[in-house]
Parts: structure tokens; C-alpha cells; sequence
């Protein structure tokens, strides 16, 4: 210190607020939001839709399929299934004539299908559950990941 007291006051407060001043300009930094160049995330996404859908989703025959009811009326859905797949490569392992897997991908989805009634699968949560549960019991018995999504391109619950 100097020993002149208001000097001194003087320089204690200006220190007092230049540590102020450095710690607000470190919280301030720390606040915000990093720097996002939206137009290289808008490539980024579009890149990566593009690369999702380059391949068609493999079609299934229309299929109708007894749904779990009361004795008193029986309802059924009218269904149109695709498949996006994992890989390019299983369109041809599904579609091989001696080990394919076509019959028991439409037999897996009969029988996920029918466990459920028309009530569980009439809202979208319930498409999207009953999508799911077909996708998981493909994927399990086929014994490798396949399927990477289901899509109903035709649902109609009579």
C-alpha cells in the first residue's frame, strides 16, 4: 500500500472491479450457446435423410389380418407393410427363393398383429407401439438387426 488512504481506497476499488468485470466476462462466456453454422447442420441433415432413403423400403403384399376381439363382432386390418432395412444387401436375402425370409417376416407380423385389439391399435401411439413390436420380434428371430423401421403405408381397421 502507499499510506495515503484515499489512494489507496482508490486502487482497491479498481481492483475490486476489474476482478468483477474478468469474472463477469468468464460467466457471460460461459452462457452462451456455442457458435452453429445452420446451413452446415441443414447439409449435415439433409446428407443424412438422403443416405436413410437412398434405398426403397422393401414392399410386402397386402395383408389382412384378424385382429383379438369379442365373440360378439370380429374385426380385421387392412394392411400395407414396408420395411426400411438395415442394409441394402438383405433385399435379396429376404427375397431368396430357398432361405429367404419373406414368409416368416409376413408370418411374424400376422401374429404380432392379431395379439392386439382394435382399440390398442387405432391410435398413433398405438401404430407406433404395434411398429415397434414388429420390428423388435423380425430383428429377434431372424437373429440380426434387418429391420431398421417398419412403415404402414395402408392401415384401415374394420
Amino acid at each position: 500500500m502507499t499510506g495515503k488512504p484515499l489512494f489507496d481506497k482508490i486502487l482497491l476499488g479498481l481492483n475490486v472491479l476489474l476482478v468483477a468485470a474478468v469474472g463477469y466476462v468468464f460467466y457471460a462466456q460461459s452462457k452462451m450457446k456455442p457458435y452453429t453454422d445452420a446451413n452446415a447442420e441443414l447439409d449435415e441433415f439433409n446428407q443424412n435423410a438422403i443416405a436413410e432413403t437412398k434405398s426403397p423400403p422393401y414392399a410386402l403384399p397386402k395383408l389382412t389380418i384378424n385382429l383379438l376381439s369379442s365373440r360378439t363382432r370380429l374385426h380385421y386390418l387392412d394392411t400395407e407393410v414396408h420395411l426400411v432395412l438395415m442394409k441394402e444387401r438383405f433385399r435379396d436375402e429376404i427375397d431368396d427363393k430357398k432361405h429367404g425370409y419373406k414368409h416368416q417376416i409376413i408370418s411374424i407380423i400376422i401374429e404380432t398383429t392379431s395379439a392386439m385389439t382394435p382399440d390398442q391399435i387405432s391410435t398413433v401411439s398405438g401404430k407406433i407401439l404395434l411398429a415397434e413390436k414388429i420390428k423388435n420380434n423380425i430383428n429377434l428371430r431372424v437373429g440380426k438387426k434387418l429391420i431398421q423401421k417398419v412403415l404402414f403405408t395402408r392401415f384401415v381397421i374394420q
